[in-house]
């Protein structure tokens, strides 16, 4: 009877496992993740130190955030100066992906404009903005960790 309920576990754990994955992520095709948590587990990570804690209000003035465009948002920046570590994490409510990419720009213009060390200013500069299905994001870091942070938000928004 052991061994039954066993084989029964196994197999619906085999089952589940095999239901639940998904490699086919298509280009346009919403995501699920929650940015808020790619968000914390940058944090948690290393890759933003000292982060400042950013209101509504300063997200929705500094950072463009427009609640008719982004249904979830994630500002990280760092509270060291001179210091890269930025994450702008935003995603698009169906239908706004063009409004939100113009958001994302707009924040990469702002922060190139606003660098006030030259190493800040190379490292916006140099800043692509990542784009996942409906999710989008612009993250400026070190050189020496830019490779990996880009790398884990990659893994977490899959």
């Amino acid at each position: 009877m052991k061994k039954l309920k066993l084989a029964l576990m196994a197999m619906l754990a085999v089952v589940v496992t095999v239901g639940c994955s998904s490699d086919s992520k298509e280009e346009g095709t919403e995501s699920n993740v929650s940015v808020v948590e790619v968000g914390n587990k940058i944090i948690e990570e290393g890759y933003i130190r000292m982060p400042l804690e950013i209101t509504e209000q300063q997200a929705e003035e500094i950072y463009h955030i427009d609640g008719d465009v982004v249904e979830e948002y994630s500002i990280l920046k760092t509270g060291i100066s001179p210091g890269t570590g930025f994450a702008f994490i935003i995603k698009a409510k169906d239908g706004q992906l063009d409004a939100a990419k113009a958001i994302v720009e707009q924040v990469k213009n702002d922060t190139i404009a606003n660098a006030f060390y030259p190493e800040e200013q190379e490292a916006a500069e140099q800043a692509e903005i990542i784009e996942n299905g409906n999710v989008l994001a612009l993250l400026i870091f070190d050189s020496e960790i830019k490779e990996e942070a880009i790398n884990l938000y990659k893994e977490l928004v899959k």
